[in-house]
């Protein structure tokens, strides 16, 4: 959603930990919401209303950014590992004018 390529542990806790000193989210509303367990892995998608804003006191956002409300598409893929679940990969894409309305 934010067209970084995360490229470790590592990386993706820095670019995350900018956004979250930059940037405010709202409630993140799902929907859709669809589950599918196979053995111990689960798969879990959805969508979600949510909206963004760049927080002011942190000086003038980066070209390219607006304040708006939009929907997103998640996925999610867990495993079980010794009696815990592990979230293994996440994929979020905000969709674009046509999907939005259409997702309404």
């Amino acid at each position: 959603m934010n067209g970084h390529t995360y490229v470790g542990l590592e990386h993706w806790s820095r670019l995350w930990q900018y956004y979250g000193q930059h940037k405010e989210s709202g409630w993140w509303e799902p929907f859709d919401v669809k589950v599918i367990v196979r053995g111990d892995m689960a798969v879990v998608t959805c969508h979600r209303k949510t909206a963004s804003r760049w927080r002011p006191e942190t000086g003038k956002p980066n070209a390219g950014h607006v304040d708006k409300s939009f929907i997103s598409r998640s996925t999610m893929v867990l495993v079980k590992q010794h009696g815990e679940c592990k979230t293994v990969h996440v994929h979020t894409r905000r969709l674009g004018e046509r999907a939005r309305i259409i997702a309404r």
